[in-house]
């Protein structure tokens, strides 16, 4: 398997890897700006699984330090925050593909899908739905406000950021505000620079589009967005052109909420249209105040908030096939995956015969060929194979039987040079060891019972070497002596040939 390019060190985009460290990516399930949301799947020993959120930076921000330096203050900052109506953050991690934050999975979807479903469908969240939402929104947020370190001291967190995109409603019932990707602290590590406008163009603050300084307010104007577009089942600020839009922010007091729709309370009405005061001194100074003044309108009108398992059966028509639709292509993707694991850990030599090795030894080669008619060995003793075969052949088809072909090779190969080493082991034993220390003549005993036909013995030559006879002529031919070749004396001595036995060499070397 290839491993992709670093994006980097090169200027074109990866694909999207199938793991991230211990994470195996599975879908994409929202995209932004900044980064995507994956769908991802943690796992660990003994079979433990969890899917979790992993947002993965997009390629051309890769490269940005300040972005880089920025995702991991979301990261440490939202890792700190301990709250229901939080999303949180489980691990950071760096990768050639880039920065990744993994975060718990929501089953559910964004408060701008949902806008979206109700609009299609024509219908309006009821009013007790809609409470439930914006209590659990504002908790969560003024959790994030009051965040302090580790010696109690305010870090002044700001989201800054508080959209449809980034609530999160869960089929549990629950909502959670997400992505402190542009959240501000006096404490982060990168500073964002001054009159950097980050935040969406519609949800945010009068003094924030203005370039004024902020505090945790401007996310109370944007909870108060949320809450009016939720109750109206229409957009506050809406248009193509930013300008536009920033300038109507900036100039003009919202509407009404009755004036969209008369059936919600005058109660409701006022408490949204405070939190949406052009003058910050106006406005609820924390979140936990906003939703404080909102329930208190809702019991002023005799309204109940919706309890979890209401909202689970209004998110089910809405969300649900949606979902399903996400968790079956989930079961595809890990079925195919399961399948290609399974072809490519498959042994590509079980009941084939392997090439012929490029071994210059032809007996190794042999051992290594066997023949096409031999079964497999099974490691559950299910084989036809006869394994209690002897030699190298047989030893070395039980080891490619029973381990990967390159590491059964390597030990057949073993195996034959050492069946080679105890043939000649057995060599020696039984044919005995040659001396090579000259043995002085002896002569062959006279036993009575036999009458050996007489045969003439050549006496030693002497130690020094004869004189050699004269040549022969060109026009006579050399004739070879006739007669009976003389008898060697034991211990290889003597003009003939010895029958001592050699010593054996290597019978695997190649003459």
């Amino acid at each position: 398997m290839t491993h992709p390019p670093d994006p980097r060190r090169t200027s074109e985009p990866a694909l999207v890897p199938e793991r991230l460290g211990r994470y195996e990516v599975l879908l994409p399930i929202a995209s932004g700006g900044m980064a995507t949301v994956y769908l991802a799947r943690a796992v660990g020993a003994g079979g433990f699984e969890r899917d979790v959120a992993l947002k993965l930076t997009h390629f051309h921000l890769r490269e940005d330090p300040d972005f880089v330096a920025s995702l991991m203050d979301e990261a440490r900052l939202a890792g700190q925050i301990r709250h229901p109506n939080v999303v949180s953050v489980l691990d950071v991690g760096d990768d050639p593909h880039g920065v990744f934050i993994v975060m718990e999975y929501v089953e559910g979807d964004s408060l701008a899908a949902l806008q979206r479903a109700l609009r299609k469908r024509g219908q309006l969240m009821p009013i007790s739905v809609a409470l439930a939402l914006m209590a659990d929104l504002l908790a969560g947020l003024h959790a994030a406000h009051e965040l302090v370190d580790q010696d109690g001291a305010p870090l002044y967190v700001i989201h800054r950021d508080v959209t449809p995109h980034n609530v999160l409603l869960g089929m549990d019932g629950v909502t959670k505000l997400a992505d402190f990707g542009i959240a501000k602290a006096a404490s982060r590590l990168g500073n964002t620079a001054t009159g950097l406008v980050k935040g969406k163009v519609a949800y945010m603050a009068p003094e924030q589009a203005q370039g004024h300084s902020i505090d945790r307010r401007v996310d109370v104007w944007a909870a108060g967005v949320i809450a009016w577009e939720t109750f109206t089942g229409a957009r506050l600020y809406d248009g193509t052109n930013d300008a536009a839009v920033l300038l109507k922010i900036v100039r003009e007091a919202p509407l009404g909420l009755r004036a969209i729709q008369p059936e919600v309370p005058e109660a409701i009405e006022a408490v949204v249209a405070k939190a949406l005061s052009l003058d910050v001194a106006g406005r609820y100074p924390t979140a936990e105040a906003f939703a404080e003044a909102l329930s208190a309108a809702a019991r002023a009108a005799g309204i109940t908030r919706a309890e979890r398992k209401d909202i689970t059966e209004f998110l089910k028509p809405l969300l649900g096939e949606r979902l399903e639709q996400r968790r079956e292509k989930v079961r595809e993707v890990r079925a195919l995956r399961q399948r290609m694991g399974e072809l490519t850990t498959l042994d590509p030599g079980r009941g084939s015969v392997a090439p012929p090795p490029a071994i210059e030894d032809q007996a190794t080669a042999t051992a290594l060929s066997d023949p096409p008619t031999a079964t497999h060995t099974e490691l559950d003793g299910s084989a036809a194979h006869d394994t209690t075969q002897t030699g190298t052949a047989g030893i070395s088809t039980m080891a490619r039987s029973i381990l990967p072909p390159r590491r059964g090779r390597v030990l057949a190969v073993a195996a034959a040079a050492g069946a080679g080493l105890v043939a000649l082991a057995l060599a020696f034993r039984f044919l005995g060891e040659p001396e090579m220390t000259p043995a002085p003549a002896v002569s062959l005993p006279t036993f009575p019972a036999a009458t050996p036909t007489p045969t003439p013995t050549a006496e030693a030559p002497p130690a020094s070497a004869p004189e050699p006879g004269p040549p022969p002529s060109a026009s006579t031919p050399a004739i070879k002596p006739k007669g009976p070749r003389p008898v060697p004396k034991l211990g290889g001595q003597g003009p003939g040939p010895s029958t001592a036995p050699k010593p054996l060499g290597n019978p695997y070397k190649k003459p």
